[in-house]
């Protein structure tokens, strides 16, 4: 009968290291289970800021490109004003324009 006993004993502690052996490897399953869902999520915010970010940039310099094509425009309407000036004898050409209109209405 000892040995009944110890055998059950033994069984016994056969499935409680079992059932610990189980339960601790369901808590670390779980635990990784998490751990992925956390870095997925991690990883969605920094695909968004990635994105803004790229987006931003984009706006950026698609911006700085229109800057400095307006600044090209206006140095290029400048250079045209000044030849013209010179080309009038420093007059605006639609002044002159207006006082040779004027003065062709006064005869």
């Amino acid at each position: 009968m000892a040995i009944t006993q110890g055998t059950n004993g033994g069984q016994a502690t056969a499935a409680s290291e079992a059932a610990a052996f189980e339960a601790e490897r369901n808590r670390l399953i779980t635990n990784i289970q998490i751990t992925i869902i956390t870095i997925g999520q991690e990883f969605e915010q920094l695909s968004q800021l990635w994105k803004h970010f790229h987006a931003s940039a984009f706006q950026r310099a698609e911006e700085e490109r229109f800057d400095r094509e307006l600044l090209a425009q206006e140095e290029e309407d400048d250079q045209l004003r000044s030849q013209e000036q010179e080309e009038y004898g420093g007059e605006e050409p639609q002044s002159q324009e207006r006082e040779q209109r004027e003065e062709q209405e006064d005869v």
